[in-house]
């Protein structure tokens, strides 16, 4: 992620502490959004080259999936199957068909998220129609500054989260064309 990506979602996070915050995809950043989330935070990760970077929580798992290959989505494990404030997903993976890609990761947000999803790499063209099909439009795109690093976009979600209420899907606020 770029250095104003890395802002944005910081500025949302601490801003609305004390929240809960789950890190798909774990790395150099890991401390980061552990301080922003005052500590409340667990992390997903893949590889276990990165898990040694997560200062807690870590859940490693083993994504048996395929970038451009929809497969269902499994039920989430238990320590992360709850409602959460704001989701990051950057992982696993998603650069090649050879990579798991982000359809679970990205599946699971859509379940546990009550006031926010933040995807990096959005515009990858796999990353974009696992948004579209279950987050539905941005809220916002936050461009990169400085580089060559993806897209962050920054789906929000209205309410509390239905999984958590026994109904179906989850209501985003979608912006509207006035606002963009």
């Amino acid at each position: 992620m770029a250095a104003n990506q890395y802002e944005r979602i910081a500025q949302e996070v601490h801003g609305s502490r004390p929240c809960s915050l789950l890190v798909m995809g774990g790395g150099y950043d890991s401390d980061l959004w552990h301080h922003c989330a005052g500590g409340n935070v667990s992390y997903v990760e893949d590889d276990p080259a990165y898990l040694a970077l997560v200062p807690c929580n870590p859940m490693p798992i083993k994504f048996e999936t395929q970038v451009g290959v929809w497969a269902d989505v499994p039920a989430a494990p238990r320590v992360i199957a709850r409602p959460w404030d704001f989701v990051i997903v950057d992982g696993p993976t998603g650069h090649s068909r050879a990579c798991p890609g982000r359809q679970i990761p990205i599946a699971w947000a859509s379940q546990f998220a009550r006031k926010a999803v933040f995807v990096h790499d959005y515009e990858r063209p796999w990353e974009r129609a696992v948004c579209d099909r279950y987050l539905g439009e941005p809220w916002e795109i936050v461009e990169p500054q400085g580089g060559r690093m993806g897209r962050l976009a920054i789906f929000r979600v209205q309410g509390v989260n239905c999984l958590f209420k026994r109904c179906h899907g989850i209501t985003l606020l979608k912006r509207k064309p006035s606002d963009q």
